[in-house]
C-alpha cells in the first residue's frame, strides 16, 4: 500500500495538494538531496520527537537514524506528501515536502555531513581571522546559548525540554532527563556535541538545524575538553 502511495505521488506531483503548479525541483535548495544535508534534520525538527529511540505517543517506529529512515522512506513519503497526515495537525511545507521527494527518488542517499556556515554567530566566538578561541561561558558560550538554545520551548528556563535549561550555567552543569552533558569533559563522550554532530543516534541541534559552523563546533569541543570553565 506504501509503494502504491508512492507511485502516484510521483506521478501526480504536480498536482499534489501543497504543490500546486511546482515541482520539487522549484522548492528543493540547490545541490543533491541527502539524508545528513537536509533530510535528518527535518525528521528530527518534525518527527523525532515522538518517532524518537524509544517511541511515544503510539508512534510505531523509530526515525532518528539513517538506517530507521532508509528503511521506513516510502512509509515517510506516503504519510508526509500523499496523504499529508504526518505531522499530525501540521503538513508539512511545499519545500519541506519537496525535500522528501526529491530524497527518495534519488535513493535516499546518506550523504556527508554539510560544512555548514553560521555567519550570525562569529561574535559568538570565533575571531574574525578564523582563529577558534578559548571560550568560556561568560565569554561566548551563553551567547551560543540564548542565540540557539535557550529560546521558550526549548531549552529556557521554564518549560525546558527534556528538563534541560541551558539558560543559565548552573542548568548546563544539572543536565537534563538524559544526564549530564560533558561526559567526563571528554568531548567524545559529550552528550552536548553528541547532539551538535547528531551522532551516537541522537537528535541533531539545534533542533530544526543547520548544523552550526564546523569551527563553532570545535571550539565547543575545546570548551567541553577545557572542562567547560565559567569564567
Amino acid at each position: 500500500m506504501a509503494r502504491y502511495f508512492y507511485l502516484m505521488g510521483c506521478l501526480l506531483l504536480t498536482g499534489c495538494p501543497g504543490f500546486g503548479t511546482l515541482t520539487p525541483d522549484d522548492l528543493l535548495p540547490e545541490g543533491d538531496i541527502t539524508y545528513l544535508n537536509s533530510v535528518k534534520a527535518l525528521l528530527d525538527s518534525k518527527c523525532a520527537t515522538c518517532h524518537a529511540a524509544n517511541p511515544i505517543a503510539g508512534a510505531p517506529n523509530s526515525i532518528v537514524t539513517y538506517e530507521d529512515a532508509y528503511a521506513l522512506r516510502l512509509r515517510i513519503l506516503a504519510r508526509s506528501v500523499t496523504e499529508m497526515t504526518m505531522p499530525p495537525g501540521a503538513p508539512l511545507s511545499p519545500e519541506e515536502q519537496g525535500i522528501l521527494t526529491r530524497w527518495v527518488e534519488t535513493g535516499a542517499r546518506e550523504g556527508e555531513v554539510p560544512n555548514t556556515t553560521d555567519a550570525g554567530l562569529s561574535d559568538g566566538g570565533i575571531d574574525a581571522d578564523g582563529a577558534i578561541p578559548t571560550l568560556t561561558w561568560d565569554d561566548g558560550v551563553q551567547q551560543i546559548m540564548d542565540d540557539r538554545c535557550a529560546s521558550a520551548g526549548c531549552h529556557a528556563v521554564e518549560n525546558s525540554a527534556a528538563q534541560l535549561d541551558l539558560s543559565t550555567y548552573a542548568g548546563y552543569l544539572a543536565g537534563g532527563v538524559n544526564g549530564d552533558l560533558r561526559g567526563g569533559n571528554d568531548p567524545e563522550s559529550s552528550l552536548f556535541i553528541d547532539h551538535l554532530l547528531a551522532r551516537n543516534n541522537t537528535l541533531l541541534m539545534p533542533l530544526g538545524g543547520p548544523m552550526l559552523d564546523g569551527d563553532l563546533i570545535e571550539a565547543l569541543d575545546a570548551w567541553v575538553a577545557a572542562g567547560s570553565p565559567e569564567k
